[in-house]
């Protein structure tokens, strides 16, 4: 599950991967210890507290008395995104084709495996809506991927003769996108938000804190101790605890603190481990539980504390700002104000998505499951919105659902683009109005009682279990 970027500077979860250790002759050597307690906030300011607090928690808005004729109260608000079902599949769009075939076969094969791994209880229990439709993982996952994966592997496919191949060849529905407009990055009311995550280059940690190395990183603790604030666990509150198995809570100390932040934003990412014995250990973590406190995005802190949108709208922006020297004195001040903490877990050797599936670059999507369900293929088209700022490369592309994330919800959904640097600078650039497209096999699922006109009845709603 991982991580976005977005105005908001969004935050998706994740699971755990493997560990292996090398012999490295990069090994940090540890300086004279320092205090493993971090010391208090190097400034606080009282008018930027006000600022921000005001912000991020306004006083409730008044409520004023119905006009007669008026209900008393408004209706309750969209649960679920609805489709519709695509009359003339020669209109699905094909302007500015681009992806890679192998990829896509790569990422439709690890989803069908992970699918039939699962129990017929599973897969039918696992359901979903698209239009007047009700089908489960069976039909959305399996019986897709498998004759997507027959036209894929002909002799001689080339990706667009598979993307007109498809169209014809399966029934597809239209997502309706947002109910309301996202005027900050010109998304529209009918078009989903896409945006871009990535899986960070290793970031270096030191087994024992020293001079350089004096953040700590860490492991998921036992379900007694989870409860702290950030501001709590940056003052030591952690530094003596225990896993549930008996290890040490710290993975190891960073050199800075936002690189740890942005970590956990992205969900998961690798780590060297300079350990004391001269080798350097290699994991992979992905982000565990949280402490169970609210969120306030460090991007809307940003944006509350007056910042312009250079600063707050891109991954970029927030670190310049963070580690300006001349903001460095309130910087653990603002991160303090999202009192949020995902601690991190270590087992495998490569990102992974929902339900333990391998991460393919520019394929893996993260998605709301209660909208596009892990599994399910999806066709997308981006368009560059007129008069914004966001430098959005207009593109029609086909990924899969194998991912999610707690910020990714309703019509929002979050495109993997990689590991490292260059994937980085991708995903910030991601962050674009998008039309949205399913495939189902002819003919499949259940059609839902009363729902002639294409849309998915409030009351007949389900969720998807994770």
């Amino acid at each position: 599950m991982r991580l976005s970027i977005l105005l908001a500077f969004c935050l998706v979860g994740g699971r755990v991967f493997a560990a292996e250790t090398a012999t490295s002759n990069s090994a940090v050597t540890a300086k004279a210890p320092v205090t493993t307690t971090l010391s208090p906030l190097d400034q606080f300011d009282p008018e930027l507290d006000a600022k921000v607090k005001k912000c991020l928690n306004p006083p409730p808005t008044p409520k004023t008395p119905p006009k007669p004729g008026e209900p008393s109260s408004p209706p309750p608000d969209k649960t679920r995104v609805e489709f519709t079902k695509v009359k003339n599949p020669r209109k699905l769009p094909t302007n500015n084709l681009g992806g890679n075939l192998d990829d896509l076969k790569k990422a439709m094969q690890n989803q069908l495996n992970s699918c039939t791994s699962m129990t017929e209880t599973k897969l039918r229990g696992r359901t979903a809506h698209f239009g007047c439709v009700a089908v489960n993982a069976q039909e959305y996952c399996v019986d897709v991927n498998t004759e997507m994966l027959k036209i894929a592997n002909k002799p001689g496919m080339t990706y667009e003769q598979f993307n007109q191949a498809i169209h014809s060849q399966f029934d597809w529905y239209q997502s309706q996108g947002r109910d309301t407009p996202l005027p900050d990055v010109k998304i529209n009311a009918g078009e989903t938000q896409m945006t871009g995550y990535y899986a960070p280059k290793s970031l270096q940690l030191n087994e024992e804190p020293n001079e350089y190395y004096a953040y700590p990183v860490y492991r998921t603790p036992q379900k007694a101790d989870r409860h702290h604030t950030r501001e709590q666990i940056d003052n030591g509150a952690l530094l003596d605890k225990k896993t549930s198995d008996g290890k040490s809570v710290v993975i190891g100390y960073a050199h800075d603190p936002v690189d740890i932040a942005f970590l956990q934003v992205q969900g998961a990412g690798p780590v060297d481990v300079h350990k004391r014995d001269g080798t350097t250990q290699h994991l992979y973590l992905n982000t565990g539980p949280a402490n169970g406190y609210s969120r306030h995005l460090l991007g809307s802190v940003l944006k509350c504390a007056g910042q312009p949108r250079s600063v707050f709208g891109s991954m970029e922006g927030i670190r310049k700002y963070l580690n300006d020297p001349k903001n460095r004195s309130i910087r653990r001040q603002l991160m303090n104000y999202d009192p949020t903490y995902l601690y991190f877990d270590d087992a495998h050797d490569a990102p992974l998505g929902a339900d333990g599936i391998e991460l393919t670059k520019r394929t893996s999507l993260a998605t709301d499951p209660n909208v596009v369900p892990i599994g399910s293929p999806v066709l997308f088209n981006i368009r560059q919105p007129e008069g914004s700022e966001q430098d959005c490369k207009p593109i029609t592309s086909i990924g899969v659902a194998q991912d999610t994330g707690s910020a990714i919800n309703n019509a929002h959904m979050d495109w993997y683009q990689g590991e490292g640097d260059e994937a980085s600078q991708s995903a910030s650039a991601v962050n674009c109005p998008a039309q949205i497209f399913v495939p189902l096999i002819k003919g499949s699922g259940v059609t839902i009682p009363g729902c002639p006109s294409g849309k998915v009845p409030q009351d007949t709603t389900t969720t998807h279990p994770m």
